[in-house]
């Protein structure tokens, strides 16, 4: 198909060409601003990971020097809008048999300590699990 000339002799582009073109490129731009955004939420979540790794890090070496919280929900001192929760429970073990049956099986020389650490923000929480000894929990 020959496209028109203009009165000039220069030939240009049709509105579907640049209807087309202006499309192609839309799409475009919006799979590249979406890859940047979902790589910036991991950025941030990559973050969070590792101050909550630190603040774990406090809160554990405190408490194995002062014994494990059966419970607590406090904010973390010198971490302004993050907080943790702790829990303390008996452990219980599952286990499958040969038969493929499920058993539960009690532990009582160890305790099951659930450390969640809250970012701020309302950001997803992260979560420590441990066994303990009985005696390391404060009474």
């Amino acid at each position: 198909m020959r496209r028109p000339e203009t009165i000039l002799g220069e030939r240009g582009f049709t509105l579907l060409e640049v209807l087309v073109a202006t499309a192609i490129i839309g799409i475009s731009m919006g799979v590249l601003m979406s890859g940047l955004a979902q790589s910036h939420r991991q950025a941030y979540r990559g973050k969070l990971a590792m101050e909550a790794a630190s603040v774990a890090q406090d809160l554990l070496r405190r408490f194995q020097e002062k014994g494990f919280p059966d419970a607590a929900d406090a904010p973390v001192e010198g971490r302004e809008g993050w907080h943790y929760q702790t829990k303390v429970q008996d452990l219980t073990i599952k286990v499958r048999t040969g038969g493929m049956e499920q058993k539960e099986l009690d532990v009582s020389d160890l305790r099951e300590f659930t450390l969640t650490i809250h970012p701020p923000e309302n950001a997803a929480p992260f979560i420590l699990t441990m066994w303990i000894r009985p005696s390391e929990v404060l009474q």
